[in-house]
């Protein structure tokens, strides 16, 4: 189910036009200007994947919670022209302060993150590839990862029919964060056998088989981990790090770490052990179990993902206070780890763990008792409801809440026909697509399900939407020419207004959250 034939309304409308105009002005000065939407929460994907369908730079938006930022990613990939363009940039699920490795998963959403904002660097000019929709926790954001300049200089194209000894490029792999096994079966590892090696980017959605004649690449084909049978042919392909955490970098962060203020001789006996293990480990530019602990000393000085973002690229919050909330409360419960590790003589006293404050203010400083260091974020776009003083556009008036039914469907059905007669054209966005035409069947309308949206005033889809909402048309257009490319670009029946439905409308009773 795709939704995104809906966008041209929007984009059609005067305001939108307008928020066009100041946010090319925005990337072009680079000033980080924030300007301010009153715009209800449910409208917020659909008009997020119009801006990044019309902007042609990546598009990075802040939500304050994981949770928040995974539904917000969800409903972007069905707003969005092209699904694939909107990424999803995890938070890690090992706590601060905490020795426990970055899960399989969130490493391979992260990474391929950074590999889509390099390859639109690289891409730049013509031919330039899409620009992504990247969407983030404020956690995630506190999170360092790896440098542009790093994972660029660690990145390795492989061509067909190219000279490549065998020796020095599976070493490099190993330098880059791969593992070496006998057999690969998921993302960061890589097999030898012969002249034949197995590798599996976290970029990939499979595994790839290289083969060699000599030192020449004679074939690379992707292939099936279950079955190891070789699929489709390659003319290249291109291997990024399989870690944020290079261990190429290890022997600088180990002499980094034995600096540390606060004596090794201090932690408990099994974190002393782990600790010498690891910086013995890192000194060899070896791999390390829980390698991203030590970004801070792999990575100096330290970044996050705001610095894979190219020149011209947009910053978008959700809700600018709720970030801010957001990034206050992780960050008690970050110095909380921190006092807790310390008391259990886990890490020495200096330590810092791979984390970054966010300063949303622009007013403030790194306080003297907080090692972390601060990035400034200076969103362009708020989308933050109830800023009535200080937004600019017809928001509220376009956008409203859509009618709720709490699973009375005689009078959900009855009010559609009405509807309907007025004008309206409704799209209706269920799980329960099929029971619900059976019920409009029984009242004389008979609407079929469809897969994706026509130009019919009434559609049913099946799927699954988290709120739907009510966009007038007759406050987006401003003047006969701007209603008629409005009402064109929607459908024939010149509708006054489009209202989406989900299944909170017609069977939730909870109310809807402005924000």
């Amino acid at each position: 189910m795709n939704l995104s034939k809906l966008l041209h309304a929007l984009e059609a409308s005067e305001d939108f036009r307008t928020l066009l105009e100041r946010l090319a002005e925005a990337r072009a000065a680079d000033a980080g200007k924030t300007l301010a939407l009153n715009l209800l929460g449910a409208a917020r994907p659909y008009l997020l994947a119009a801006v990044g369908e019309c902007t042609p730079a990546p598009l990075l938006v802040i939500a304050p919670k994981p949770e928040h930022a995974l539904q917000l990613f969800r409903q972007l990939s069905v707003w969005a022209h092209e699904p694939a363009d909107v990424l999803h940039f995890p938070e890690s699920d090992s706590l601060p302060y905490e020795r426990s490795p970055m899960s399989l998963d969130a490493r391979q959403r992260r990474l391929r993150v950074i590999e889509r904002l390099a390859a639109f660097v690289r891409s730049s000019g013509a031919g330039a590839a899409r620009a992504p929709l990247i969407v983030s926790s404020v956690r995630a954001l506190m999170q360092q990862t790896i440098s542009a300049e790093h994972f660029q200089n660690a990145c390795m194209l492989l061509c067909r029919d190219e000279t490549r000894p065998l020796g020095p490029l599976m070493a490099h792999w190993q330098q880059i964060g791969y593992e070496p096994v006998s057999i690969v079966d998921q993302p960061g590892q890589f097999s030898h056998r012969g002249g034949i090696v197995d590798i599996w980017p976290p970029a990939t959605d499979m595994p790839v088989r290289i083969e060699f004649f000599g030192d020449e690449i004679d074939s690379i084909r992707l292939f099936d981990p279950a079955s190891q049978r070789s699929r489709d042919p390659l003319s290249e392909i291109r291997i990024i790090p399989a870690s944020e955490a290079l261990p190429m970098l290890g022997p600088d962060a180990a002499r980094r770490l034995r600096k540390v203020r606060g004596s090794a001789d201090e932690l408990s006996d099994a974190a002393r052990r782990d600790w010498d293990d690891d910086l013995e480990a890192m000194a060899k530019g070896l791999r390390t179990s829980a390698q991203e602990t030590y970004l801070h000393y792999l990575e100096t000085p330290p970044v996050n993902l705001i610095s894979h973002l190219p020149a011209g690229a947009l910053m978008a919050v959700d809700d600018l206070q709720a970030v801010a909330a957001a990034a206050r409360e992780c960050e008690a419960e970050i110095d909380q780890l921190r006092k807790d590790a310390i008391e259990r003589h886990d890490y020495p006293v200096g330590f810092i763990a791979s984390l970054l404050y966010l300063d949303t203010a622009g007013s403030r400083t790194t306080p003297a008792t907080r090692s972390h260091p601060v990035v400034k974020v200076r969103p362009h776009l708020n989308l933050t409801f109830g800023l009535y003083e200080q937004t600019f556009g017809h928001w509220q008036e376009m956008f409203a809440s859509a009618p709720r039914y709490s699973g009375k469907m005689l009078h959900a059905i009855d009010n559609w026909r009405e509807r309907l007669n007025a004008g309206e054209r409704l799209i209706v966005v269920s799980r329960q697509a099929e029971r619900l035409a059976e019920l409009m069947a029984e009242r004389n309308m008979v609407i079929a399900p469809q897969e994706e949206i026509g130009d019919e005033q009434f559609t049913l889809l099946s799927g699954v939407l988290a709120e739907g909402f009510e966009f007038s048309l007759l406050h987006a257009a401003s003047g006969p020419a701007a209603n008629q490319a409005v009402v064109t670009a929607v459908t024939p029946a010149q509708p006054q207004a489009v209202i989406v439905f989900s299944d909170a409308e017609i069977f939730g009773y909870a109310r809807p959250e402005p924000r």
